[in-house]
């Protein structure tokens, strides 16, 4: 195991997978990563930490990319994550995805991240057992911190309520959010209108996945209306959801933006999609 450590280590983006964690090898990984000042990223995956203390022992000061995905992590691994990340001024690229953090875990994260001394910049939280309980906690962070500037929180049972709690944050003109992911969110037409509203005020964000998402033709036709009364430049493009074969490093980094194009992801007919009715 420590061989396999020390090779994949020496690699620039290394990535461990199916790890059996103990805690004597947790200690070498710890002195690897120690001795090793140069590494700038490092992904684990399918890996047990929960028992742990996931990065508490661990010297990350160095890392500026870090991914724990499907990693047994939960609202109790969030406290010794969160002392670590405090220590951390490098870290812009956080993926906590797979792992259920619930939404008690969730408002750990965000009541941290409502300090601007966090330099985080793109937070995964996909698939991570959240619920609209959490959402007030993310809008009052994201209110706060003008850092982070891409959130994918995919998979999440966020629904109506929750999607309406994040919307109120991003009406903040100065909010800072660039990218926002949203697929299967559970959420309907019901809270179109006040997503409506973010497309037609807000003129940071540039990629808005709305994907597996059952908002019907009614909520098409509210978000179209915004996108036509927008009174700014920025060019609208319909893109369709693509397959979900998106590695752990392309989910770290996260979708590229252009500041002139606003692309929104979706699955919907191609009949909602004709790119006249969605220009002014």
């Amino acid at each position: 195991m420590q061989g396999t450590w020390v090779q994949a280590l020496v690699r620039e983006d290394p990535t461990l997978e199916d790890c059996p964690f103990s805690p004597r090898n947790w200690a070498d990984l710890a002195r690897n990563l120690k001795n090793n000042v140069h590494l700038k990223t490092l992904m684990l995956k399918r890996s047990s930490l929960e028992r742990f203390e996931p990065c508490h022992h661990l010297p990350v000061a160095q890392l500026e990319k870090l991914s724990l995905e499907n990693c047994d992590l939960t609202s109790l691994s969030c406290k010794s994550l969160i002392s670590s990340l405090a220590s951390n001024k490098n870290l812009t690229h956080l993926s906590l995805a797979k792992n259920a953090l619930k939404d008690d875990g969730a408002k750990q994260l965000w009541n941290a991240l409502q300090c601007s001394q966090y330099p985080l910049q793109r937070l995964v939280l996909r698939n991570c057992v959240l619920t609209s309980e959490c959402c007030r906690d993310m809008a009052s962070a994201l209110d706060k911190n003008k850092n982070l500037r891409s959130l994918d929180l995919g998979f999440n049972s966020l629904k109506d309520d929750g999607v309406i709690l994040l919307c109120q944050a991003l009406m903040n003109p100065d909010s800072g959010l660039q990218i926002l992911e949203l697929e299967k969110c559970l959420f309907t037409s019901v809270c179109c209108r006040a997503m409506a509203s973010v497309l037609l005020n807000n003129q940071t964000l540039g990629y808005l996945d709305l994907s597996k998402n059952d908002i019907g033709f009614g909520g098409i036709l509210l978000l179209r209306e915004a996108v036509r009364k927008r009174k700014w430049g920025s060019e609208v493009s319909l893109e369709k959801k693509q397959s979900d074969g998106v590695d752990m490093m392309q989910r770290l980094k996260g979708p590229v933006v252009n500041n002139k194009i606003l692309k929104i992801v979706q699955d919907w007919k191609d009949e909602c999609c004709d790119k006249a009715e969605w220009t002014n």
